[in-house]
């Protein structure tokens, strides 16, 4: 059958052409792996650049949990120094070694202590992102 359908098509092609009419069955498994090496290649950048936006976006949320972080650890400075400089005895930061922690009204919390009589240092926690800062005067 095969044969029959080369025959026939060699009956519309002209001159030496039809002459030059070779059948190669590795035609179409080279066309197969070619298509392969191109997926496979297509599917590597695809994956190369989703691990990117991944790690991208796990960036953009630990800047965007950040902020409210750091603003707590900065209360936290804020309220040390306003126990300290008004000398509130009932409180512990007016003393060197006391430790406060206070949760705030957006989730984060604020963990203050004073380290030594001209340094204070705070830490900020917001879900999983912590950030701490410290003054010295």
């Amino acid at each position: 059958m095969l044969l029959k359908l080369i025959k026939f098509f060699n009956f519309f092609k002209l001159g030496s052409a039809r002459k030059n009419f070779i059948l190669n069955p590795q035609k179409g498994t080279a066309v197969i792996l070619i298509a392969f090496f191109i997926l496979m290649i297509t599917l590597m950048i695809a994956m190369t650049a989703s691990a990117v936006m991944i790690y991208e976006i796990k960036m953009t949320r630990e800047i965007a949990n950040s902020v409210p972080a750091f603003f707590a650890a900065d209360s936290g400075i804020e309220q040390c120094l306003y126990q300290s400089r008004n000398a509130l005895a009932s409180e512990t930061c007016d003393t060197v070694g006391g430790t406060v922690t206070l949760p705030l009204s957006n989730g984060a919390t604020m963990i203050f202590s004073r380290t030594a009589v001209n340094k204070i240092e705070a830490s900020g926690v917001y879900l999983k992102t912590n950030r701490k800062i410290y003054v010295e005067w």
